[in-house]
C-alpha cells in the first residue's frame, strides 16, 4: 500500500472488518472489543474541523497530514497492531515531555560523540514528541516534531521497553498505521510452524495470489520483481513468501534479509535447504551439540537425516544429488570442477538450469549448489545471479543471453 495515498476510509474499514472476522469465536470479550465485533469498526466517530483546529491551537503547532486526515475518518482507534490498545484521538494526545524519564538514559546513549547524525538527531526525543498511545503493552508511541519530511509528515517512533531496541523508525503515521495492519496480520496468520488457515480475507487473498504471481515470476528469471513482491507479502505473513525470498537472497537476488531456518514442512527441505544450514554452521565452526534440526524431541521425524547431513558435510562427504535430467548435468559438471575445470563447469550446468524441476510450492532455485563443497566454488556471485535470471522448472521466459 501507498503511504503517500492512502483512502483511511477503505483501509480502516478493512482492517476492521478483518479484525471483527477473526474475533468471532473469541470467549468473554471486552464491552469494548464486543462493541466493535458488532459494530465492525475499530475507529469512533469522525472528528471535525473544528476539533482539529481546537487540538492544534491547544498543541501550539499544525499537525502532520496523514494524522489528520486519519482523525477525519476516526477520532481515535483500538488495536493499533498487537500492542497499542487504543490510539489516541483529539482528546487525549499530549506531549509526552518525558513523563517517566526515559531521556536521561536514552540521550546519554544517542549523545555519545562519534554517532552518526541520524543517531545523535534522536536526542530530546522523549522531551518533545507528541504521545499517541493512550492504553498499550508497555510501549510507546510517538510523533516527532523534529523529524519532519519535505512532505509535512513527522515521523512516528514507536518503543517497547521489553523490546531490548532502539525505538523503530516510521516516516509518517500513515507509514506507522499500515505497519501495523500487516503486523495485525502476521499475528492472525500464525509462524511458519503453525498458519492459521481459517483466517482468510481480502487482504489475504490478494497477498497470496501475489505470491503465486512472484513465483512464477522467479521461475521466468525476473527475480526482482518477485523479490519485490514476496517482500510485501513476507510483511503481511503470508505463506511461501519469506521461504521464497530467502532463496533469491541466498543466490545474491537482494540484500538485508534475515536468513530462514529450514523447517521439515518446506519441499526442499532434505534435498536443498537443510544441507545449505548443515554446511553454513560446519563453516561457521559452531559446535552442533544444539543444532535444532538434529534434536529428535523438536523433529523426531527428521532429526536423523538432520543429523547424517551434517556429519557428512564436517567429513567433506556430502553431495548435492538431485535427480533427472537436472541431476545428470549436476553430476557431470562436478567432475569437471573436481579437475579444476570450473568454467567448463559453470557452462553444463548453465546449459542445464531450464532442466531444473522444482519440488514444491516454497521451491524456485536449486540452492542445494552452494551446500555442495566442490559445485559451490562454480557459483562465483556474478553466475548466481545469472542462475535466477535463467528461466528454469518448465516456465517460459527470457533467456538472459538474449540481450
Amino acid at each position: 500500500m501507498d503511504t503517500d495515498t492512502v483512502d483511511w476510509q477503505h483501509f480502516l474499514t478493512r482492517w476492521s472488518a478483518e479484525w471483527a472476522d477473526a474475533r468471532r469465536d473469541e470467549v468473554d470479550p471486552s464491552p469494548e472489543d464486543e462493541e466493535a465485533c458488532r459494530e465492525g469498526w475499530l475507529g469512533y466517530a469522525p472528528a471535525d474541523g473544528a476539533d482539529i483546529a481546537a487540538l492544534e491551537e491547544r498543541l501550539g503547532c499544525e499537525l502532520p497530514p496523514s494524522y489528520c486526515e486519519f482523525l477525519q475518518v476516526s477520532n481515535g482507534w483500538r488495536h493499533a497492531g498487537g500492542f497499542v490498545w487504543e490510539l489516541a484521538g483529539t482528546e487525549d494526545v499530549h506531549w509526552h515531555e518525558d513523563a517517566h524519564h526515559l531521556g536521561e538514559t536514552f540521550d546519554a546513549v544517542w549523545g555519545e560523540e562519534g554517532n552518526p547524525p541520524q543517531v545523535r538527531a534522536q536526542v530530546g526525543l522523549w522531551a518533545r514528541a507528541l504521545q499517541l498511545h493512550v492504553e498499550s503493552d508497555a510501549t510507546y508511541l510517538l510523533l516527532d516534531p523534529a523529524d519532519v519530511g519535505p512532505d509535512g509528515e513527522w515521523a512516528v517512533r514507536e518503543w517497547a521497553g521489553w523490546h531490548a531496541a532502539e525505538p523503530r523508525r516510521y516516516p509518517s503515521f500513515a507509514a506507522y498505521m499500515i505497519a501495523m495492519h500487516q503486523q495485525f496480520h502476521r499475528m492472525e496468520a500464525g509462524d511458519r510452524g503453525q498458519r492459521n488457515t481459517d483466517f482468510v480475507n481480502e487482504t489475504t487473498r490478494e497477498q497470496d495470489a501475489a505470491v503465486g504471481r512472484a513465483r512464477t515470476l522467479a521461475l521466468r528469471g525476473d527475480y526482482a520483481e518477485a523479490a519485490c513482491l514476496l517482500t510485501e507479502a513476507g510483511k503481511y505473513g503470508r505463506p511461501h513468501a519469506a521461504e521464497l525470498l530467502d532463496q533469491i537472497a541466498r543466490l545474491g537476488g537482494m540484500s538485508g534479509v534475515r536468513r530462514l531456518p529450514p523447517l521439515p514442512g518446506e519441499s526442499a527441505f532434505l534435498s536443498d535447504l537443510l544441507p545449505l544450514a548443515a554446511a553454513e554452521l560446519a563453516d561457521s565452526g559452531r559446535g552442533a551439540d544444539a543444532w535444532l534440526p538434529a534434536d529428535p524431541e523438536v523433529f523426531p521425524v527428521t532429526a536423523p537425516a538432520a543429523a547424517d547431513i551434517l556429519r557428512r558435510m564436517n567429513e567433506g562427504t556430502w553431495r548435492y544429488a538431485p535427480g533427472g535430467a537436472w541431476g545428470e548435468a549436476v553430476d557431470e559438471a562436478r567432475e569437471k570442477a573436481r579437475r579444476g575445470e570450473t568454467d567448463t563447469a559453470w557452462r553444463i550446468l548453465r546449459a542445464a538450469i531450464p532442466r531444473w524441476e522444482s519440488l514444491g510450492p516454497d521451491h524456485i532455485a536449486p540452492v542445494g549448489l552452494l551446500a555442495d563443497p566442490v559445485l559451490a566454488v562454480v557459483l562465483t556471485p556474478e553466475r548466481r545471479l545469472e542462475l535466477l535470471a535463467t528461466p528454469r522448472g518448465e516456465e517460459p521466459g527470457r533467456d538472459p543471453d538474449s540481450n
